[in-house]
C-alpha cells in the first residue's frame, strides 16, 4: 500500500494540462482526483475528504472563483489554490480577493510543487 502526503481535487480544463499536473503531483507523493469538468468537481468535493482543491482560474460558467465559494461552504478550512495564466500582480489581487490561500502560474511548476507541498504537507 502506498503512503500518500495529502489528497489533492485538481479541476483544470484543459485535459492535457490536467495530466501532466496530475502526474507531477503524483511523483511528489500526493494522491490525485482529478476532473476537467466544474460541475464533477464541485460533487467530487462534496462526497470526499481532500487536502487540498487545487482550482483552474478560469474556469467555465462560475469560474474558479465561484467554485472556490461554493466549497467553502463545506469546507471552511480547506487550503484552495489557484492554477492561473494572469501575471503575478493580478494572480495576487484574485487569491486575496477570494479568500484562497493562493495563485500559481502555469508555467511555474516547481513553485507550484512547492507550494502544495507547503499547504498539504509542511514537514517536507
Amino acid at each position: 500500500m502506498t503512503s500518500h502526503r495529502g489528497r489533492i481535487l485538481l479541476v483544470q480544463t484543459n485535459a492535457d494540462f490536467l495530466r501532466t499536473l496530475i502526474i507531477r503531483l503524483e511523483r511528489e507523493g500526493f494522491e490525485v482526483v482529478g476532473t476537467t469538468n466544474p460541475l464533477s468537481g464541485f460533487t467530487l468535493a462534496r462526497q470526499a475528504g481532500f487536502d487540498l482543491y487545487f482550482l483552474d482560474l478560469s474556469l467555465p460558467g462560475t469560474g474558479g472563483a465561484g467554485l472556490a465559494e461554493m466549497i467553502r461552504g463545506f469546507a471552511e478550512t480547506t487550503p484552495i489554490l489557484y492554477i492561473s495564466s494572469e501575471g503575478v500582480a493580478n494572480q495576487a489581487r484574485m487569491a486575496a480577493a477570494c479568500q484562497v490561500e493562493g495563485c500559481v502560474h502555469i508555467s511555474d511548476l516547481d513553485t507550484l510543487a512547492q507550494t502544495v507541498h507547503a499547504l498539504v504537507d509542511p514537514a517536507v
